[in-house]
């Protein structure tokens, strides 16, 4: 079986550098394809100091400098592909598009590529810390699932096992049951989500919002569940997620300025799911 892994990233190829190497030391590359959807039209970016004086780029940088332009993907894949011998690409439009159209190109792909029998989407700024996640998603039997950082026992507050957050997981987003694979919660980190094609053919895209971030992979979750008989709002994330991967703890940037500035379009969207319209999205939005 081959699965395809999409990466999204916007103005981050030094965490994408840590993922890909990741990826690589844990053999996620073999018989797979490593996808990387680029959101800054295949652009180096410039990191400030000013801007973001935390980024760990300032850790190695005389302070003297205030500015220091990064890799651009593309240049990032060839030099990939050369150094480790994997299957690496690339794909991006001319501008950001945010989240759904960025993720979207890598759904596009991937239906248009029959050879790949599931999907593994990963943010930029986790790395992996273990093998074998795509085989233990297979094993759960579920056709979707979703991902987490921590632990159930973590403290709101507290730091994270894997990563300081300020909030657990399970604080924000309680579990209502499990099973031997899953902790059905009523919300979910977006950093990986795992999708069989049989599921996926039956959702596709996700959905386009005004702005380009927010909430944008909880609306196609629960797309997901409705199209896989679940219940809407329970979202099945994937036991022992941090035994594979972790947050690399980069910042952003860039800003967001409100996360939740979809949420109204959000709610819309999900009343008309519970009543079985628009579950399938064939429009995947301008991706180049």
């Amino acid at each position: 079986m081959s699965t395809l892994i999409h990466i999204t990233t916007f103005q981050k190829t030094d965490a994408l550098r840590e993922l890909v190497v990741s990826l690589y030391v844990h053999g996620y590359h073999v018989g797979n394809t490593i996808l990387i959807s680029d959101d800054n039209g295949g652009n180096p970016y410039t990191v400030s100091r000013t801007g973001n004086p935390s980024h760990p780029v300032w850790k190695n940088t005389d302070e003297s400098i205030q500015e220091v332009e990064m890799q651009s993907v593309p240049e990032f894949v060839e030099e990939f592909k050369e150094t480790l011998n994997i299957d690496l690409r690339c794909n991006f439009g001319k501008g950001r598009g945010g989240v759904s159209i960025n993720k979207n190109r890598g759904i596009k792909y991937f239906l248009e590529h029959p050879e790949y029998d599931d999907i593994l989407m990963l943010d930029d700024d986790i790395t992996f810390v273990g093998p074998d996640l795509i085989e233990h998603c297979r094993a759960s039997g579920h056709k979707h699932l979703c991902g987490y950082l921590g632990s159930p026992d973590d403290k709101p507050g507290w730091p994270l096992h894997s990563g300081q957050t300020g909030n657990s997981f399970f604080t924000v987003f309680p579990a209502r049951g499990e099973d031997e694979y899953v902790y059905y919660c009523t919300g979910a980190q977006g950093m990986m989500m795992y999708v069989t094609r049989d599921l996926l053919q039956k959702v596709k895209y996700f959905p386009l919002y005004k702005h380009p971030y927010g909430l944008e992979h909880a609306a196609w979750s629960n797309r997901l569940n409705m199209a896989d008989g679940k219940y809407l709002d329970w979202f099945p994330v994937l036991k022992e997620s941090p035994r594979y991967f972790i947050t690399q703890q980069i910042p952003n940037n860039y800003e967001v300025k409100d996360p939740y500035a979809n949420h109204k379009e959000w709610d819309k969207q999900k009343q008309e799911i519970f009543r079985g319209i628009g579950i399938c999205s064939n429009i995947p939005g301008k991706l180049d």
